[in-house]
């Protein structure tokens, strides 16, 4: 996003509520169906401007559906996204060094008047208990996945600060966004008393911003992760320690803090690799609780200074 010296921030019309349960499935025979709309309503007011349109409303809705099945040593699915946007603005991007302003703005940089789309957002089968392991398995297509969150706490409090604060911080799947991202590739994980061990290798689909969900970026990446819950009488707890691989040979400009000439002269591939680990914690205080959280990580590449992730 453009910035400016206005610090106006933008705001969305959309409430704050809980979420609701989610429907129960359909059952057709064997299979199983089921779908959900997701509809938003966007008012911006950007950093201050006479080049462009820095107020304006937006809507868009998301229908995925799904049909799968579930048997005793596989399960499969296939899903469909169909992404809508209605009244983009089309005026509202500036000249440098504002550019862009706001998301309804890059929704129309990256699609231009078209206001729907149609693709594949999952699409995989499920082997349960490889190689007659019960704790394993193994999910082969495309898929979605969000790093830190491979064990969910058994704590509500602790649950959501994962959630909140630990997951997607590498790897993520962009779904606060009208389109998503998904993953190709293949998902091992396996679940013990000692915790949870995953290993993701897979390359990322466009969409995000774009309403075209079904290409494959040329980008791949191959993530390893030990999950450890803890709990004792009064506290529960959950550590992790991972290891991600990421290339991108994509010849696009990088993000990186060097100047403009000097990134655009660069067309090496990003090559990086990332080493770290959190902890998180929920402790008793009394009548109430008390939480601890801790993130970390240490990256070496090649091809940029500051590296762009699979999930951003």
């Amino acid at each position: 996003m453009a910035q400016s010296p206005q610090n106006k921030e933008a705001t969305q019309s959309v409430p704050k509520a809980s979420p609701s349960p989610a429907p129960a499935p359909i059952k057709i025979g064997g299979l199983t169906f089921s779908g959900s709309i997701r509809f938003r309503l966007e008012s911006w007011d950007w950093f201050e401007t006479n080049a462009a349109d820095n107020r304006y409303t937006f809507g868009a809705a998301l229908v995925r559906l799904s049909l799968g099945q579930q048997k005793e040593r596989y399960e499969w699915q296939v899903e469909g996204a169909f992404p809508m946007l209605f009244g983009l603005p089309d005026n509202a991007i500036a000249p440098a060094p504002q550019g862009q302003l706001g998301l309804g703005a890059q929704y129309f940089a990256a699609n231009g008047r078209q206001d729907g789309g149609a693709f594949i957002k999952q699409a995989f089968i499920r082997i349960k208990g490889l190689g007659g392991d019960k704790a394993s398995s193994l999910k082969i297509g495309r898929f979605d996945f969000n790093d830190g969150q491979e064990a969910i706490p058994t704590d509500p409090s602790l649950a959501t600060l994962k959630r909140d604060h630990i997951s997607q911080r590498l790897i993520g799947t962009f779904a606060f966004t009208h389109v998503g991202r998904s993953f190709d590739g293949v998902h091992y994980s396996r679940t013990s008393k000692q915790g949870n061990f995953t290993f993701v290798g897979a390359r990322p689909t466009e969409g995000v911003l774009q309403l075209r969900g079904w290409k494959e970026l040329d980008v791949d990446f191959y993530y390893g992760a030990f999950t450890r819950p803890v709990k004792t009488k009064n506290t529960e707890s959950d550590f992790r320690v991972f290891g991600l691989y990421y290339h991108d040979g994509r010849r696009v400009l990088k993000t990186d803090n060097r100047p403009l000439a000097a990134r655009s002269a660069d067309t090496e591939k990003i090559r990086v690799s990332t080493f770290g680990g959190h902890y998180i914690g929920v402790y008793k205080a009394g009548p109430g609780k008390a939480d601890l959280l801790l993130w970390g990580r240490a990256s070496s590449g090649t091809g940029a200074d500051l590296p762009t992730e699979p999930g951003r």
